[in-house]
C-alpha cells in the first residue's frame, strides 16, 4: 500500500489576508485604553465613510489624517500605502506601483473605469471591515476587566463613533 495523501498547503483565504494586513497596519495599543478607544472610533467610521462618499473621497480622507505621529496618523498612512499597494499588486489599476504616490494614485483612480472602481471599492471595503474589527477587538482587551459595558449595542455613549471625531 502506498502512502497517504498529504495534504497540500493551501493559500489564504482572500479574507484571511486581508484580516492579516489589517492586523498588521494596526498599531498595538497595549493596555492604553484612550488610545485604542480612539482608533477603535476612526476604523468604525471607514466602512461607513467609504459607501456614503465613495472610494475617492474616502482616500483623500485618509490621506489628509496621515501626516502626523499619532497612532491613528500612522494607521492612516499605513493604511493608505497597503490600499495602494494591493491595488498595484492585483494589477487593478493600469501603470500602478507598490511606489505611487497619493497624489498619483488619486490621479489614476479619477481616470478609472466603472468596472475598476467597483473592484478597487470592494477590496478597500474589505479591508476598512477587518480594521474595524480588529480595532474594537483591541480596545475590549484593552478595556480593564471590570469596565462596564460590552461595547456592544448597548454601549455608552461616549463609546460611540462621530462623525466629528473622525
Amino acid at each position: 500500500m502506498g502512502e497517504p495523501p498529504q495534504p497540500q498547503p493551501r493559500a489564504p483565504r482572500l479574507d484571511q489576508a486581508m484580516a492579516a494586513q489589517a492586523a498588521r497596519i494596526l498599531p498595538d495599543t497595549g493596555t492604553d485604553v484612550e488610545a485604542a478607544k480612539t482608533l477603535r472610533t476612526r476604523m468604525r467610521q471607514l466602512p461607513l465613510r467609504l459607501r456614503s462618499t465613495g472610494f475617492v473621497a474616502a482616500f483623500a480622507f485618509i490621506h489628509s489624517k496621515s501626516g502626523d505621529t499619532t497612532a491613528v496618523a500612522r494607521a492612516y498612512r499605513d493604511l493608505r500605502d497597503l490600499l495602494i499597494r494591493r491595488i498595484a499588486e492585483e494589477e487593478l489599476l493600469e501603470g500602478l506601483t507598490p511606489h505611487t504616490t497619493p497624489a498619483e494614485f488619486l490621479r489614476a483612480l479619477s481616470e478609472a473605469d466603472a468596472t475598476a472602481y467597483a473592484r478597487i471599492t470592494t477590496e478597500a471595503d474589505m479591508v476598512a471591515g477587518w480594521l474595524s474589527r480588529i480595532a474594537d477587538a483591541r480596545y475590549q482587551a484593552a478595556r480593564p476587566a471590570n469596565a462596564t459595558g460590552t461595547g456592544g449595542a448597548g454601549e455608552g455613549a461616549e463609546d460611540a463613533p462621530s462623525q466629528e471625531q473622525a
